[in-house]
Order: C-alpha cells, then sequence, then structure tokens
C-alpha cells in the first residue's frame, strides 16, 4: 500500500493518488501494472502520452493509514480547486467535489471529459428483466428483524407523497395492482392484496 505522485512536467499537470491492492511492491507496481484507477488520468494519457514523473511518495502498513495520509496530502495541496491537478476529489469516500469549489476551468475539463458518455437516465428494465425480479421476489415475506428495522429508519420522516392527492385513475390502479396476488391469513383466513402483511399474518389480532 502506497500513495504516489505522477505529473507532466511542461504542461504542469499533477495527479496524487493512493494504491491499496498491490501484490507486487510498489517500484514494480506503479506504472508496471497500475496505471491509476483515474478516467481522467486515462484519457490526458491518450492525449498526451505518459507522464515523465512517477514516483512512489510513501509506503504504509495499512489500508486506513494509507487513504488518511492520501486525504491529508490532498487536501493540504487543495487539488480539488487547482487547475494543476488532475484530481476531482479530496481523496476516500468524501464525495464527489468534498464541497471545494472549483473553478470554471476545471468545470470546462470535467464537462469535456465526460461529453458524449451515455449514463443510465431514462434507461428502463426489458419485460422479461422485470418478470423476472418479480418471481424472485413475490411471496417472500420480510422477517420480524427486517421490518422492525425498516420502522426504526422510517421514524420521524415525512412521508414523500404527503397532502398529494390520489386521482380516480391511479385509485384504480393502486387497487388492481394489489389484487393481482392475493394472501389468505393462516390465523382469521382473510383474503386479500399485500396490504395483508400489515395487519395480519404475523400481526394478526387472533395470532395465539
Amino acid at each position: 500500500m502506497y500513495t504516489y505522485l505522477i505529473g507532466w512536467r511542461e504542461l504542469d499537470t499533477w495527479y496524487y493518488g493512493v494504491r491499496t491492492a498491490n501484490t507486487k511492491s510498489p517500484s514494480e507496481d506503479l506504472w508496471g501494472d497500475y496505471f491509476t484507477s483515474s478516467d481522467y488520468v486515462k484519457e490526458f494519457r491518450e492525449l498526451h502520452g505518459e507522464p515523465d514523473v512517477i514516483r512512489v511518495h510513501k509506503v504504509f502498513e495499512s489500508r486506513e493509514s494509507a487513504v488518511e495520509f492520501e486525504k491529508k496530502i490532498l487536501r493540504r495541496m487543495n487539488v480539488v480547486s487547482s487547475d494543476k491537478f488532475l484530481n476531482r476529489t479530496a481523496g476516500g469516500s468524501d464525495g464527489f467535489h468534498s464541497g471545494k469549489y472549483r473553478t470554471p476551468e476545471v468545470y470546462r475539463r470535467i464537462g469535456d471529459a465526460l461529453r458524449g458518455k451515455v449514463f443510465r437516465s431514462g434507461y428502463t428494465h426489458s419485460a422479461e428483466t422485470k418478470r423476472r425480479i418479480g418471481e424472485k421476489h413475490r411471496g417472500k415475506i420480510p422477517s420480524e428483524s427486517t421490518r422492525r428495522k425498516w420502522s426504526e429508519q422510517r421514524k420521524g420522516r415525512e412521508p414523500w407523497n404527503k397532502g398529494i392527492p390520489i386521482g380516480p385513475e391511479q385509485s384504480k390502479k393502486l387497487s388492481e395492482s394489489g389484487l393481482k396476488v392475493k394472501h389468505t391469513c393462516p390465523y382469521c383466513g382473510t383474503v386479500g392484496g399485500n396490504v395483508m402483511f400489515r395487519w395480519h399474518f404475523n400481526n394478526c389480532k387472533l395470532k395465539a
């Protein structure tokens, strides 16, 4: 596990990172097997060639210490706000920009790197995929501990649809979808849709 610095001196462009999954020594691993995990570095290499600075900065005994050191260095150098660095976060899992300000030039470079790439926006599952997902989960009854966990997570939260009226057409669809699969309570014999699990089965008043 180690941190490293790569750079293009003439372009004054740099990248500082951490490597925690190497199986070789850092000197053999860096730019032998490992070329960073950054798409921005990959694209920069394709445009400008290989860096002329490839340096192992520090070696660590644990992943935690390596990651923490990387964060410390990146924050000290304020890389997210710097046009000289290809880094897009301040290390670790602090999110996409870690609350740092980015200059217009940084945003332009990000836009150029992402332009034309297709993401999953608007993606929908095929009918066959939906059917298989439905079959996999149909009839499954959450355990008592799972339902208790869900209940704790929802406490204090205001429903997202509170105060939004349901039209006649939507109400009809909800009613029909709930009756597609019928369940029978083993304690009182009541038959109904998925809402049955709220008031019957383990929550049935007639359960001994």
